[in-house]
């Protein structure tokens, strides 16, 4: 069967996908007109049913909105709490996000900052509308058609994710080896990544220092490295340089001759 296009309420999917369970109300996408339809037991409203007397006369016509798992909205607030440029604001959003009451921590340290709020809501709409497409196209052979909301045209968003963000010490270790050589120099290694400016650099150093901290059970904070251009913790020493930032690890000579 060929996917065809349908133009959809993509705002009432999103809202029937992240309503309460307490919420009495059954929502079924109306694949004829692409809109969202609500069922609510009779015994409540008194009333007839009209989505369910729809549903019994033409069972294809209408597909079950099902609410969205809570694992997918606290994936979604850490990829967004990962993407923050601003150090501080990072580690705050993913403290947050640990233990019991994630949802709500995380939503009071974003309203705290009304522009990071509605870069929150942009990413989560954004989020939400593409699961949304995922879904009709996987499982109801539809392509979405729909219109983004007004209010998100002014939100400036997140930058995406790209290797160089992603960027860690594991990698320096295992790419950054001058010449492709390992080399025991006054007792030390040197990984090295190269920059394309001192601003590329300074960037660098900051990712990478973030990381060491990290990766040694340290909490994170930006002013350990405010003014300087070093960063050194146990046997790991970070080197900002005007072409790159330098990893030098302290290696005993006993160690050493284990790989020699």
């Amino acid at each position: 069967m060929a996917v065809r296009d349908l133009r959809v309420d993509m705002q009432a999917i999103i809202d029937a996908r992240q309503r309460s369970p307490e919420d009495p109300t059954e929502p079924y996408l109306d694949l004829k007109t692409g809109e969202v339809l609500l069922s609510m037991d009779e015994d409540i409203t008194g009333e007839p049913d009209e989505v369910q007397a729809l549903l019994a006369e033409d069972p294809d016509r209408l597909e079950l909105i099902v609410r969205e798992d809570s694992h997918e909205g606290w994936a979604r607030m850490r990829d967004f709490a990962d993407a923050v440029d601003d150090d501080d604001v990072r580690s705050d959003l993913q403290r947050a996000l640990e233990g019991q009451g994630a949802f709500r921590r995380f939503r009071a340290a974003v309203a705290r900052d009304p522009d990071l709020q509605a870069q929150w809501r942009a990413y989560e709409w954004d989020g939400l509308a593409r699961e949304g497409e995922e879904w009709l196209k996987r499982r109801l052979e539809i392509r979405a058609i729909y219109d983004r909301p007004a209010w998100m045209q002014a939100v400036a968003m997140p930058a995406p994710k790209t290797a160089e963000s992603a960027l860690t010490i594991l990698d320096v270790l295992l790419l950054g080896a001058p010449d492709g050589k390992t080399e025991l120099i006054d007792g030390k290694v040197r990984r090295r990544v190269p920059a394309r400016d001192p601003a590329h650099a300074r960037k660098l150093f900051k990712l990478l220092a973030r990381d060491l901290a990290q990766l040694n059970g340290r909490e994170w904070r930006k002013r350990f490295i405010e003014g300087q251009s070093s960063y050194e913790i146990d046997r790991y020493k970070l080197i900002q340089t005007d072409d790159g930032v330098q990893l030098e690890i302290a290696i005993s000579p006993d160690l050493w001759r284990l790989f020699v």
